[in-house]
C-alpha cells in the first residue's frame, strides 16, 4: 500500500451559464417553526468570465430565553441582547439550553451561538446534535464585557424534521446566550478560464490536447509573467483555489501566487504532471474579500507549467469515499476530512463495482472474479478469480456473493449474460443465464430474488434498465433514451433509478446523456441529475457509478475511458435541485474512475 497524494478538492456547486449567478433557495425548502425567520438575498456580481458559482442565505434566529433551559435562568440584566431576554447558566456542570430546530430537508446548516462572556477566560460548552456530542469544547472566548454580545460558530448535519441543539456547561460557569442562528450551508464556486484572464508575458495556445475551454496559458519568460484572474465574492471567506495545470517537465516549477496584490504563498508548487498532455491540479486556500479578487500566478526563475484554468470554492464540502480505476487498477480511499489517511492499492484489472460489506471490509469485482480489502489499510483478504469477463460483484443478505459475467455472441450462440452466486468457499451454488443481452454493466439482486442489469439486446444500442426473475426470465424493462446504463436501483417506492452515459447518435430531445434518471414503474421520468444540456462547463464525460450523500445528494462517478483521459472531474455531486455542489479531480490519483461509494 502506498499513501495517496491529494492535490485538490475541486470546485463546488458548478452551473451553468457564462455569467456568475446565483440560485436562491426558496423558504419552503427549509421551514423552522416556533423561530423568527429572515431571508437574506444576495444580488449576483457581474462578471463574463464567471462560468459557474451560486449562492444562497437563509437565516433563522432562535431565542434562548424560548428554548428549553435546565438549570439555565431567563435573564435580561444586561443591555443589547435580542427577544425579550437571554439564557443565563447557573451550574458549572450540567446545565443546559436546548434548541428545536425543525427542518423539512437535511443537510449541512452553520449553528451561530449569540453571547456574551465578561469574564477574562474562554467558558467552553459541550454542543450535542440529537444526542450526538458534536463539540465537546466549543470555546465561548472573552467578549471584554457582560454588554458585548459577539458570535461563535460551527456547523453540524441535520436530518430532515425535529433536531435537539444543546449547549450544556461543562466545568466552568457558561456565558450568557441570547440566541441561536441557524443557516443553510452554502458555496461560492466557479471555473475561470486562463487563457480569458489577463496575460502579462504569458500567451494562449493550444498545442496540447486535454484542455478546458478554448486553450489554456503558456509562459513564455523564466521571471516575471504571470496570469491574473477577477474572482468576484459574493461573501468574504475562505476560499480553495485549484489551478489545473499540466508539467511535461521532469521537476517542479514553483509560481508565486498573489491575492489582491498581497503574497500568499511564495513558491507555490507545480510538480511534473509526466507530460504535457497530463493535468493536475495544485490547490492553495486563502481569504477573498466581498467582491472582486485579483488572483496572480507569477513565474519566479523557472519556465512556468500550462495554466489551464482556475477553480474557486469555499470549500466547505468535504467528503470520505471509496473509488475503484480501471485506468491505474487501483482501489483509492480519499478522506478529505483528514488526508493523513488517503490511500490507495493495486487491484486486478475491470473493476467496476464496489460494496461495503461485513467486518470492516470494501468488496470490489474485477475482470475474474472480486476481492475483499481492508476498509482501513487496504490489506486484500478472501477473493474468487475462476471467471471471465466479470462486471459485478454483490454481496448478498444470505453472506454469499452475486457474480455478474457476460460473453459475446459465437456463432449461433447468443450472447449472454451470467449471474452466478457463490459461497464463502468460491464454490458456485447457482447460476441464472440470461441470453442477447450485451453491453452488460452491474447488476443489482432485489429483496424478492429479482435481479435489476443494464444493457442493450444483440448490440442494438438500445441501452435500457431490465429486471429478471429468478429463472432469468424479463418481467420489466425500460428504455434510457439513448444512454448507456451504468447501474440500476429500485427504490422503496418502487421507482428505479439507472445512470446512463453517452452513446453516438441516440439522444432525443430534452432527453440528453450523462444522466441518473430516476424512473417510475412506467417509465416515466420522476427526475434526473446531472445532463449535458443542464451542465454544459462541467465536462462530464460519462457516467458511470454512483452514490448517495446522507443529505440526500448523489455523488457519480465520472468515467474519463475512451480517449477521455485527463479531460474531467473523476466524481461530481448533485443536489437535490441538479445543482453541480461537489466534484473531485486529480488525474495524478486517478485515471478512470468507474465507480464510487461515500462513506461518512
Amino acid at each position: 500500500m502506498k499513501l495517496l497524494k491529494i492535490n485538490s478538492v475541486n470546485g463546488n456547486y458548478l452551473p451553468t451559464g457564462g455569467s456568475l449567478f446565483i440560485n436562491f433557495l426558496i423558504a419552503a425548502a427549509f421551514c423552522f417553526t416556533g423561530c423568527k425567520q429572515e431571508l437574506e438575498l444576495i444580488t449576483p456580481s457581474e462578471n463574463a468570465r464567471q462560468n459557474t458559482a451560486h449562492n444562497e442565505t437563509e437565516t433563522t434566529i432562535y431565542e434562548a430565553e424560548q428554548a428549553f433551559l435546565s438549570g439555565a435562568v431567563i435573564s435580561a440584566n444586561q443591555p443589547g441582547y435580542t427577544g425579550t431576554g437571554f439564557a443565563d447558566y447557573v451550574h458549572a456542570t450540567d446545565d443546559f439550553i436546548e434548541w428545536t430546530v425543525n427542518a423539512t430537508a437535511a443537510g449541512s446548516f452553520m449553528l451561530q451561538f449569540r453571547y456574551a462572556n465578561g469574564g477574562t477566560t474562554n467558558r467552553p460548552l459541550k454542543l450535542q446534535v440529537n444526542g450526538v456530542t458534536a463539540a465537546a469544547n466549543l470555546a465561548f472566548s472573552s467578549t471584554g464585557g457582560w454588554a458585548t454580545w459577539s458570535v461563535s460558530s460551527t456547523t453540524a448535519n441535520l436530518i430532515a424534521g425535529n433536531n435537539k441543539i444543546r449547549l450544556t456547561t461543562t466545568g466552568a460557569n457558561g456565558p450568557n446566550i441570547d440566541h441561536l442562528a441557524v443557516k443553510v450551508v452554502v458555496t461560492q464556486s466557479g471555473t475561470l478560464e486562463a487563457e480569458q484572464a489577463f496575460l502579462s508575458g504569458a500567451v494562449v495556445t493550444t498545442n496540447q490536447p486535454g484542455y478546458t475551454g478554448s486553450g489554456f496559458a503558456d509562459y513564455v519568460h523564466a521571471s516575471g509573467d504571470f496570469i491574473e484572474w477577477t474572482v468576484n465574492a459574493t461573501t468574504p471567506g475562505s476560499f480553495t483555489l485549484q489551478f489545473r495545470h499540466a508539467n511535461g517537465g521532469t521537476t517542479n516549477r514553483p509560481l508565486q501566487l498573489q491575492v489582491n496584490g498581497t503574497v500568499v504563498a511564495a513558491s507555490l508548487a507545480f510538480s511534473s504532471t509526466g507530460s504535457w498532455a497530463n493535468w493536475a491540479v495544485s490547490s492553495a486556500t486563502v481569504s477573498l474579500v466581498a467582491g472582486a479578487n485579483k488572483i496572480r500566478l507569477t513565474t519566479i526563475g523557472s519556465n512556468g507549467p500550462n495554466i489551464d484554468n482556475l477553480t474557486y470554492n469555499t470549500g466547505s464540502t468535504k467528503h470520505t469515499l471509496y473509488m475503484v480505476d480501471n485506468g491505474f487498477n487501483r482501489l483509492v480511499f480519499l478522506n478529505q476530512k483528514d488526508p493523513s489517511k488517503n490511500w490507495t492499492v493495486s487491484i486486478p484489472s475491470g473493476s467496476r463495482d464496489l460494496q461495503l460489506v461485513a467486518n470492516n471490509k470494501i468488496l470490489v469485482s474485477h475482470g475474474n472474479g472480486a476481492a475483499e480489502y481492508d476498509r482501513t489499510t487496504g490489506a486484500k483478504g478472501w477473493s474468487i478469480s475462476t471467471y471471465s469477463g466479470v462486471s459485478t460483484a454483490q454481496r448478498l443478505a444470505n453472506g454469499n456473493t452475486l457474480i455478474g459475467w457476460s460473453k459475446g455472441a459465437s456463432g449461433s450462440t447468443p450472447a449472454k449474460v451470467m449471474l452466478s452466486e457463490v459461497n464463502s468457499a468460491g464454490k458456485e451454488v447457482s447460476k441464472i443465464t440470461i441470453n442477447n443481452i450485451t453491453t452488460f454493466r452491474l447488476a443489482r439482486r432485489l429483496a424478492d430474488g429479482h435481479t435489476l442489469i443494464t444493457g442493450d439486446t444483440n448490440n442494438d444500442l438500445k441501452y435500457k434498465v431490465i429486471e429478471v426473475d429468478a429463472t432469468g426470465t424479463i418481467v420489466w424493462q425500460q428504455l434510457l433514451y439513448g444512454g448507456k446504463g451504468y447501474v440500476a436501483n429500485r427504490l422503496a417506492n418502487g421507482d428505479t433509478q439507472a445512470t446512463m452515459g453517452p452513446v453516438g447518435n441516440l439522444y432525443q430531445p430534452g432527453k440528453d446523456d450523462n444522466k441518473l434518471l430516476q424512473l417510475s414503474p412506467t417509465g416515466a421520468i420522476i427526475k434526473y441529475w446531472g445532463g449535458m444540456t443542464n451542465h454544459p462547463k462541467a465536462r462530464l464525460r460519462k457516467f458511470s457509478g454512483y452514490s448517495v450523500v446522507p443529505n440526500g445528494n448523489i455523488l457519480i462517478a465520472n468515467w474519463l475511458g475512451d480517449g477521455n483521459v485527463g479531460t474531467g472531474p473523476h466524481a461530481v455531486e448533485f443536489d437535490g435541485n441538479n445543482n453541480l455542489v461537489w466534484s473531485w479531480e486529480d488525474h495524478s490519483a486517478a485515471q478512470t474512475v468507474t465507480n464510487l461509494l461515500v462513506v461518512e
